[in-house]
């Protein structure tokens, strides 16, 4: 008769954690690179003109969207577009976002539903390979996984 036990915690060797080295606030901010905003600024750019698109052409008519979509209406600040927008006929905007909130939410349940049971069981697999993959870090192996 064979037993398979899990192996325990305290049976894996321990490893001192190195300790970060101390840096001022101040220090941090002068080591950032240039680089960095080379890279986030146009990424900021991308980012932010859709919604500011979103926001401007929220309150003007499609003549005017058409006409100049960059500008923000100063003389023409009114919801009445958007009650209008929201009172169409054609199209129901609130019956939209109802169905596409539960999409979403359908969505969510599902793949907790139907990942929750997989992970479970990646997690308590017993088998070393599983265990190497999901459990330890590349760096901290110092040795291959032993049959």
């Amino acid at each position: 008769m064979v037993v398979i036990t899990e192996p325990k915690v305290h049976d894996r060797p321990r490893i001192a954690p190195v300790p970060a080295p101390e840096v001022s606030l101040t220090e941090q901010r002068e080591s950032r690179s240039p680089l960095r905003w080379v890279l986030l600024g146009p990424l900021f750019v991308v980012m932010i003109v859709p919604v500011y698109l979103l926001v401007v052409n929220a309150f003007k008519s499609q003549q005017d969207i058409l006409d100049s979509p960059f500008s923000i209406p100063l003389s023409g600040l009114t919801f009445e577009h958007m009650s209008a927008a929201i009172s169409n006929p054609q199209y129901n905007v609130i019956g939209g976002y109802g169905f596409t909130l539960f999409l979403v939410v359908t969505v969510d349940v599902l793949c907790i539903a139907l990942a929750g049971p997989a992970a479970y069981a990646i997690a308590r697999s017993l088998k070393k390979r599983t265990q190497w993959c999901c459990c330890t870090s590349w760096p901290a192996r110092s040795s291959p996984a032993q049959p």
